[in-house]
């Protein structure tokens, strides 16, 4: 891309032309920084604009969390979201999600320098799930992002829908994620979406101690990679939680991903729940996710 070249933020984890406008996968919730996309089997709550929604119908309580990351200097975000079950007709949540995205610096076709301009991205997310004969998990998710920039803006939509089945502490899943139209939608260049397929399984052992989940997820555009995440209590209260996913084409990311969370359990949850991965020479991205449950 010679005649924009984003210097702060977005480059690093943009793996196409198309990926780098996607705004809502990336990352703004503690436990998305952990265990990256391996969130989508491991997480109980929707995490930020990315989730299974075949999850949400197994959530029987309501949910309130905020979350906001820093990245690289001017580089930061935020999300918040709501569960809200309907009882006898599923679990409904809410996204919401923001992003700075520093300073762009413009250059002309021949080099030259064009000035910098400002840039941030707003985004919205709407899930539904139910439960099917107490096991089958079934949802739907709609996502929507606005790229705003100081003469003009990118808009686009996506959806994900997803399967799991639940046994006891035993959880599997498969999910289609961003299918939807040329992104973006206003503009006479645009680009298919980069569709992800993934599967996986999870279990939990020690009464919900010890848990893990295996994760392999396939891009319509580029090769396949796998999640693995792994989350243990050795306190009451207190949770730690590490994630392994390799993206090829992200060499300056580390594979592996921290958290940590300290929950107080009464008449309403409360958590907060801090999450970390380093970039190398890009520095290091760390989140902050602060949620109750009631």
């Amino acid at each position: 891309m010679k005649r924009f070249i984003i210097i702060l933020g977005a480059v690093v984890l943009a793996q196409t032309v198309q990926a780098q406008l996607l705004y809502w996968g990336l990352p703004t919730t503690a436990e998305q920084v952990a265990f990256g996309q391996g969130c989508l089997l491991q997480s109980r709550e929707p995490q930020g604009l990315m989730h299974n929604p075949s999850s949400l119908g197994f959530i029987k309580y309501r949910t309130l969390a905020a979350s906001g990351i820093q990245w690289w200097q001017e580089v930061y975000g935020g999300s918040a979201s709501a569960v809200l079950p309907v009882r006898g007709y599923g679990t409904a949540s809410l996204g919401l999600g923001y992003w700075s995205l520093g300073t762009m610096a413009g250059y002309s076709e021949d080099g030259r320098p064009m000035g910098t301009v400002q840039s941030q991205a707003t985004n919205l997310g709407l899930g539904y799930g139910l439960v099917l004969d107490d096991a089958w998990g079934l949802g739907l998710a709609l996502k929507s992002s606005r790229l705003n920039l100081p003469d003009r803006y990118d808009w686009g939509w996506s959806s994900d829908i997803a399967l799991s089945y639940k046994r006891g502490l035993i959880t599997g899943s498969l999910m289609v994620k961003d299918l939807g139209p040329d992104y973006p939608k206003n503009n006479e260049i645009n680009y298919p979406l980069n569709t992800v397929y993934l599967a996986g399984a999870g279990a939990a052992y020690f009464e919900g101690k010890v848990s893990g989940s295996v994760q392999y997820n396939i891009r319509k555009e580029e090769g396949g990679y796998p999640s693995l995440s792994l989350e243990v209590a050795p306190l009451s209260g207190l949770d730690l939680k590490i994630g392994y996913e390799k993206v090829p084409e992200l060499a300056d990311r580390s594979p592996l991903g921290f958290g940590i969370e300290i929950d107080k359990l009464g008449r309403r949850d409360l958590s907060v729940t801090y999450g970390y991965r380093s970039y190398g020479d890009l520095g290091h991205i760390q989140a902050l996710t602060m949620g109750i449950s009631f």
